[in-house]
């Protein structure tokens, strides 16, 4: 952490378009003005504090009533990387928004964004051949969500697949079909013909 020390008038850059400066000092507080470019937020730390913690708090009792649902899907084997993690639900992101969160049951804190796989151009009969599940199975995608705006992956060399009826799932590692690891994330040409 960088301390330094400023008087009243005094500015502080972070970056070159951040400037901060001491408008105030006194009964034991400093006011403080903040020029920035709209397009950031800024915040007090202790709101942001405390809209993480309700958010925690909504996203926990979320789980806890998806659990009580049945809504629970478990992957026996874990997830790589996530080997502790055997137990998710799939929440909705938005109404209209294909790509939605696996939310584990033990840390939602832990959360995968998928879309289900009919939406993009994987040959999802593959996936379900290699699971062998003896029941109907949806196939879905793990997606990257770049934060430095390049556009947004799918990996189609390891596909979730699950079972409908049992809520049982697995990622299954797809060789010799020359699947990407990244895939950039479009939906299927669906031109009408006729």
């Amino acid at each position: 952490m960088l301390t330094l020390t400023r008087r009243i008038g005094e500015s502080i850059m972070i970056g070159p378009d951040i400037e901060l400066t001491v408008a105030s000092v006194g009964r034991g507080r400093v006011r403080l003005s903040i020029k920035a470019p709209r397009e950031i937020a800024v915040h007090r730390s202790e709101l942001v504090q405390r809209v993480s913690e309700e958010n925690q708090r909504a996203l926990a009792a979320v789980v806890e009533q998806g659990i009580a649902d049945g809504r629970e899907i478990s992957f026996p084997e874990g997830l790589p990387g996530l080997r502790e993690h055997r137990s998710f639900l799939l929440c909705d992101q938005a109404p209209d928004n294909p790509i939605k969160r696996l939310v584990s049951c033990r840390d939602p804190n832990v959360q995968l964004c998928v879309v289900d796989a009919d939406v993009t151009e994987f040959p999802s009969d593959i996936a379900r051949k290699q699971a062998r599940f003896n029941e109907e199975t949806a196939v879905g995608l793990v997606v990257t969500v770049h934060a430095d705006g390049r556009h947004t992956t799918v990996n189609m060399s390891a596909p979730l697949v699950i079972g409908l009826e049992s809520r049982v799932g697995r990622q299954v590692l797809i060789e010799g079909h020359d699947l990407p690891v990244t895939a950039a994330l479009v939906a299927p040409n669906r031109e009408a013909t006729g």
